[in-house]
């Protein structure tokens, strides 16, 4: 697959420079800025974890743990874990969270892949049987165009994913044997360096099956795009209008800048989006000084900002447990507890 990098570089200058620029951008004041009080979850592990929320309890991935994967209750009691590194029948070797959120499901599911051998999981807490037992579903991911950094959506028949080149979602059809590359709608795209591409729109994202809603947060241009699930765009808003990528994102040294790194995870449910934005400049994160000042960002599903909640941490990893009211989020490995939650 990465033979085909140079080729898509081509592809990709050819798209941008015929790229429609009319787009619908919403610049909504935040209405309400408030600051969270964090709570310490007291689930101490080692490095940064991600996290999830599947049917209100908490699941852990740390890949510097003995099990992989490891789900609390809402009252972060210790119920059951899973998964090794390279050990049969998961032969796990770089798991990740998918992207794949998907709303309307009979019943929750946690999806999973594998940058390393490209396996995709879909598991299912069982949580009856006690320590370690859980129902999963294991498939190959196969089709791929590209080589995939984020897999947003997934069928028998379609992959939808943000590929390793950067500023796109790939579209592969498995009946039709169509390939599409949708470039993002980021109105200063043809100014960044090629080389410079796959950092700068690094992406998070989330589907909703609903609302027929494919979600995309690159991570320095303080906007969130919307497409429907065939890739088709829709619209994108600002939820950052202080960052100033525009020429600094042009610039050769463009790490040593202070553009902002925003979006670095995302979190949906039926009635909202949540985004976690880092609020470090570059010029901080290479640098190695960091600010504790990250916000989670709730829109509604028409891309209306309606309130910002700002965190005191610098956080890496976001999710949302509706039933609960409250955050999680994981933190840098120097603080003394890397999971913290928030009651809002």
């Amino acid at each position: 697959m990465k033979n085909l990098l140079s080729f898509s570089f081509v592809v990709f200058g050819i798209l941008f420079s015929c790229k429609e620029k009319d787009r619908d951008f919403n610049s909504t004041p935040i209405l309400n800025s408030i600051s969270l009080k964090p709570m310490k979850s007291g689930i101490h592990v080692f490095g940064v974890p991600n996290v999830k929320v599947i049917d209100g309890d908490l699941l852990i991935l740390n890949l510097k743990d003995t099990l992989i994967f490891k789900l609390y209750n809402s009252e972060l009691k210790y119920i059951s874990g899973f998964g090794k590194l390279n050990e049969l029948p998961l032969d796990l070797k770089f798991p990740k969270f998918s992207s794949q959120i998907i709303t309307g499901e009979e019943e929750d599911f946690i999806s999973i892949f594998d940058l390393a051998n490209l396996n995709y999981f879909k598991f299912w807490p069982n949580k009856e049987f006690g320590s370690e037992i859980w129902d999963y579903e294991k498939y190959k991911l196969k089709g791929l165009t590209l080589y995939p950094t984020t897999i947003l959506y997934l069928t028998d028949s379609t992959n939808v994913y943000v590929p390793e080149i950067g500023g796109a979602l790939a579209i592969d059809n498995h009946r039709s044997n169509k390939s599409e590359i949708k470039p993002f709608s980021f109105k200063d795209f043809e100014f960044i360096k090629t080389e410079n591409l796959p950092y700068v729109f690094q992406s998070v994202g989330a589907v909703n099956l609903d609302r027929n809603i494919i979600l995309i947060a690159p991570i320095l241009t303080g906007e969130l795009e919307f497409y429907d699930l065939n890739g088709n765009f829709i619209k994108a808003i600002t939820y950052d209008s202080t960052n100033q990528y525009g020429n600094m994102l042009r610039e050769v040294n463009y790490l040593q800048t202070e553009v902002v790194i925003n979006a670095v995870d995302l979190a949906i449910t039926n009635d909202y989006i949540y985004l976690l934005s880092s609020n470090n400049k570059l010029n901080q994160h290479v640098t190695g000084i960091f600010v504790k000042n990250s916000s989670v960002y709730k829109l509604n599903w028409e891309g209306d900002l309606i309130q910002e909640y700002k965190l005191g941490l610098d956080a890496s990893s976001l999710a949302v447990d509706e039933k609960n009211n409250r955050f999680y989020v994981t933190v840098n490995e120097n603080d003394d507890e890397p999971i913290w939650y928030f009651e809002y």
